[in-house]
């Protein structure tokens, strides 16, 4: 009661007030006399109170005060002090807000009231009455006005002010939070919030969580709606896009899209509906010196989970675009090669194959195993499940679509195609394959090979079309021309030959009629005759049908229809010449006549007179030397022989003389200039000689002479006594 009398004693006036007054400023000391400060201790209070409140309860209870409490415990060196400003609510204060500033300068404001929803809040208001656009309503800043060093240092360095966006209204009170910062100026806007939620910032936003983003409500930087950068974006990690159908988009326009397909894969999209709109995905190398062999860029395809590891998870096929040789101004030549692998990471020597695309359009398939049996292989295959005849099963076109004249230019110029002959099942895959080339046309068929091993040309042909030519100038070629099939060829021999002592043959109506052996040609005939013609000019001309036989390029005998009796025009005889020597034929007996008679070598004294014939016959006893495996003669040679020979013109000589009758004519032939014989012209000569009438006349003279009525006997003639006719022989009797 004591000291509520000292305080009573400084009541002054008739109000409750306490004023304190000096001329230099008042100061009002709460000391304690507590000679041991500890933690907690208050020094000294200030009480708001309405003891007298009518209500009673709560409202006579302390409403608010503001205590000086020790942090700690006093000492020589410490008197560290909160300053604490409580109010209530419903009970005394302390239990309702709480504002602490401590000796480090640190200001806490506390709701003291344990239930839901309890919050501090600190309220910044203007008084001012017409708020426009970029009034600030109330702002705190962050000094350091003691700092020695002065200038910048002293300045305002950060603050926060909540700043109008626009004038105020009864509809519009929109703000801004406007946080600031200064390096070496007074603190300037940094980041701000506005009315809108939009937090914009001038500097950088950095946040040194490391959690990971595993869905769109984890992760050191969250956003329930979109985020857009205006500049580059750098990720560290995985970039995760977690919704079905994700696009990323490329471009002002965004007209490039590349967009999850669910459980498949990604959409590359040119988003524009117009002509010649269509997406590229280009791969650059950065290397400035292309030199051959270079990759320029690659796609590769792994496994890398599998199971069974090693070779499994290796690459086992990849794409990539090599250069052909070093780049230059004038050259970019590039493949494009698949590389496959089959035991080991795809490009190990002696693994897996290659398919080249050559920068000059050519195409190369290469088995890169160096084992026996590995080879590539091209194949075309259709997903047609029902084959019937003449469906395509494979096509290979060639054509030039963008040659510039248009029209046939552009078809499909050849072909290489293969279609089913008949329907296909599980017996049967007979099919073809087709060649076909265009003149003026889209190619069709020229050329085929059938599933019977048949090959050939389907089409009616002639010397200019459908036919199989061969030599560099077509000098030879094969058709058939709707009736016939005609072998036609230009220059050169045209040669049928077999390497080995095999036949060449031909048939007709399928029977072989005429076939080569080790000596010659056998025309050959199963049933019926066998016959060989020789046939020239059948319908006009002058030639006649000629059989010639020649050795080492020299003629030595020919046969020749239809000629004169001297052979050379047109007639109704057949000759045999011997171009070299005579004519000859040789019987089973080996017996060799001469056809040709004017052979007098066996005669001593020759011809006995120009243009004489003789008969000549040889037998020639004979050896064999060699035969071949049928038993046929290759070989063989003369041991023997015996001859006979006479001249039939002095023999036919002595019968004219005999006889008196004329019987060898000679003379000349008038020849015309086509070398026809028009006429004959006898010599003229006649026999002087009779000798038999001669006789006769003797021998009549004789039985004139004498009487021989028992005939007499002339050299083995018998001649009888009436008509002198020849009876018997006898004994000789000399005339004389």
């Amino acid at each position: 009661m004591g000291r509520a009398r000292d305080i009573a004693n400084l009541i002054g006036g008739a109000t409750p007030d306490i004023i304190l007054k000096t001329s230099d400023g008042a100061i009002l000391n709460l000391q304690t006399s507590d000679t041991t400060v500890t933690q907690d201790s208050v020094l000294g209070a200030i009480n708001f109170q309405a003891p007298d409140e009518a209500d009673g309860t709560d409202a006579i209870l302390v409403a608010s005060k503001i205590e000086a409490i020790a942090e700690g415990t006093f000492n020589a060196s410490s008197n560290a002090t909160s300053l604490v400003f409580s109010t209530a609510n419903s009970e005394a204060a302390g239990s309702a807000g709480v504002m602490t500033f401590t000796s480090g300068g640190t200001l806490k404001i506390k709701d003291a009231n344990t239930s839901d929803g309890s919050s501090p809040t600190i309220t910044l208001q203007t008084g001012d009455t017409d708020i426009a656009q970029d009034d600030v309503l109330g702002s705190i800043e962050f000094q350091a006005p003691d700092e020695g060093t002065g200038t910048d240092a002293i300045l305002v360095a950060a603050g926060i002010a909540a700043v109008s966006e626009g004038d105020f209204s009864s509809s519009s009170n929109a703000t801004k939070l406007s946080f600031k910062t200064g390096a070496s100026e007074a603190a300037a806007e940094k980041m701000s919030l506005s009315s809108a939620g939009l937090l914009t910032v001038s500097g950088r936003i950095i946040t040194d969580d490391t959690t990971d983003a595993t869905s769109t409500t984890d992760g050191s930087l969250q956003t329930d709606g979109g985020l857009s950068v205006a500049k580059d974006a750098v990720i560290g990690d995985d970039l995760l896009l977690l919704s079905d159908s994700a696009a990323i988009k490329f471009g002002a326009d965004s007209e490039i899209t590349l967009t999850h397909s669910a459980d498949s894969g990604l959409l590359l999209k040119h988003a524009a509906s117009g002509d010649d709109k269509f997406p590229t995905l280009n791969f650059q190398a950065g290397d400035t010196d292309i030199a051959q062999g270079d990759v320029l860029g690659r796609i590769a395809f792994q496994a890398p989970d599998e199971g069974a590891g090693t070779d499994a998870i290796t690459v086992p096929v990849n794409i990539e675009a090599v250069s052909q040789g070093d780049f230059s101004s004038s050259n970019n030549a590039t493949s494009l090669v698949i590389n496959t692998s089959v035991s080991a990471a795809v490009g190990t020597a002696g693994d897996g194959g290659k398919f080249s695309f050559i920068g000059n359009g050519e195409f190369k398939v290469r088995s890169m195993a160096t084992g026996d049996g590995n080879f590539p292989v091209l194949s075309l295959n259709t997903g047609e499940t029902d084959l019937q005849a003449g469906d395509i099963i494979g096509f290979i076109g060639f054509q030039a679509p963008d040659e510039a004249t248009g029209g046939d230019a552009n078809l499909i110029c050849a072909a290489i195609a293969v279609s089913s002959e008949g329907d296909f099942s599980s017996t049967s895959n007979a099919s073809m394959m087709e060649f076909r080339v265009g003149s003026s046309e889209t190619a069709t068929e020229k050329f085929r090979i059938e599933s019977s091993g048949s090959v050939g040309i389907a089409n009616d042909g002639s010397t200019s079309t459908n036919h199989l030519r061969i030599g560099a100038s077509a000098d030879y070629k094969i058709f058939h021309d709707g009736t016939d099939t005609k072998h036609i060829n230009a220059t050169g021999t045209l040669r049928l030959e077999t390497t080995s002592d095999s036949a060449i043959m031909l048939r007709h109506n399928d029977n072989g009629v005429m076939e080569t052996d080790a000596n010659g040609i056998i025309v050959n005939k199963a049933v019926g005759s066998a016959t060989v013609q020789i046939k020239s000019n059948t319908s006009s001309g002058t030639g006649t049908p000629q059989l010639s036989f020649n050795r080492s390029g020299t003629v030595y005998g020919s046969l020749e229809g239809g000629v004169n009796s001297a052979g050379n025009s047109l007639g109704s005889n057949f000759t045999i010449r011997a171009n070299a020597g005579d004519v000859f034929a040789i019987d089973s007996s080996s017996n060799s006549t001469q056809l040709s008679p004017h052979n007098f070598d066996y005669i001593p004294d020759g011809a006995s007179e120009t243009g004489a014939w003789c008969y000549k016959s040889d037998k020639y006893e004979k050896e064999i030397i060699e035969k071949d495996e049928d038993g046929n003669i290759i070989k063989e040679k003369v041991k023997s022989g015996t001859f006979i020979s006479a001249d039939m013109t002095k023999v036919v000589r002595q019968v004219e003389k005999l006889t008196g009758e004329k019987l060898i004519y000679k003379g000349t032939l008038d020849v015309n200039e086509d070398g026809d014989v028009s006429k004959h012209n006898d010599d003229g000569s006649t026999v002087t000689e009779n000798i038999i009438d001669e006789l006769m006349a003797k021998i009549e003279t004789l039985t004139q002479r004498c009487d021989v009525s028992e005939g007499i006997t002339i050299e083995g003639i018998l001649l009888d006594g009436t008509d002198g006719s020849a009876t018997d022989a006898g004994s000789k009797i000399l005339l004389g």
